[in-house]
């Protein structure tokens, strides 16, 4: 994993849930290059933020022995745009 979109998390319980949180700031590059003039976290970071904190969930459940992949987004939907000073919040949960 070259960059990592959470800085920490909130809530673990293996192999049932994980709350992780991004804090968006100013230093990233993406952010303050997404449109200029306008700082936002871009929306596929903040779905790569979630798919890290899902794939460390379930990488913990199998002993990290292989590697997890997100394949697949069926929805996803943004309230509103994430800002500088904005902190997004990820849960996942294990449902099989």
């Amino acid at each position: 994993m070259r960059w990592v979109w959470i800085d920490k998390f909130v809530a673990f319980e293996p192999q049932k849930r994980a709350v992780a949180v991004k804090n968006v700031t100013l230093a990233g590059d993406p952010v303050c290059d997404h449109f200029p003039g306008f700082p936002v976290m871009p929306q596929t970071l903040m779905i790569e933020g979630m798919a890290q904190t899902a794939g460390i969930l379930v990488g913990q459940a199998r002993d990290f022995s292989e590697n997890v992949v997100l394949a697949k987004i069926r929805n996803a939907r943004f309230e509103a745009c994430a800002h500088p000073g904005d902190r997004i919040e990820y849960e996942a949960r294990v449902v099989q």
